[in-house]
């Protein structure tokens, strides 16, 4: 009953077997990418089959997990930074700059859906949509979007996706440094 969070999840690998790791939320708490982990401790095991279940345990069976894509964290076996990013669905995305790729770490952080990232929508390319949804999500560097030019072509972009029933919101690089609100403002418009 005294066993830390840690602690668990050791316990959680080693009942598992050889080759057992930490991976998906638990890991994404273990590399500092989510302050909250699930109920279940979700744990991958190398092999496809073969492993009986276990209470309060999640096991994730794969053939694809290699050595490169497992560490350690605070002595810990658990699945690269990399690797849980993956399984997380928050992979390599095409991203084209820093504020998209910070503004996807806050989706991540703040258990929001993973959107579409820099898709087409008309003759646009917008930097994020929940389609189901119907919301888009800007978020604007004052290097590419401070002279009238960008000024009016964001205006034009705004009224052609509101004319067609998509919520828009903007996020200034300023605002993105205040994660909880920028959260927040995009829960609001999810279900």
């Amino acid at each position: 009953p005294n066993l830390s969070r840690e602690g668990h999840w050791m316990a959680a690998v080693l009942a598992c077997g050889a080759g057992a790791v930490i991976s998906h939320g638990c890991a994404a708490v273990l590399h500092s990418i989510s302050p909250t982990c699930p109920e279940a401790i979700h744990i991958t095991v190398p092999v496809p089959g073969g492993r009986s279940r276990r209470r309060g345990i999640v096991i994730h069976r794969s053939t694809t997990l290699t050595r490169a894509e497992v560490t350690r964290r605070r002595g810990i076996p658990v699945t690269s930074y990399r690797r849980t990013l993956a399984d997380l669905g928050y992979g390599p995305e095409r991203t084209r700059s820093d504020l998209e790729r910070l503004f996807l770490r806050i989706c991540l952080e703040h258990d929001i859906p993973k959107p579409e990232v820099n898709v087409p929508v008309g003759p646009y390319t917008v930097d994020f949509l929940w389609r189901a949804e119907r919301l888009v999500v800007e978020v604007d560097g004052y290097r590419y979007h401070s002279d009238r030019r960008a000024f009016r072509s964001d205006r034009a972009r705004d009224r052609y996706l509101g004319g067609r029933a998509f919520a828009v919101l903007r996020f200034a690089d300023e605002e993105l440094e205040d994660p909880p609100a920028v959260a927040a403002s995009v829960k609001a418009r999810l279900p």
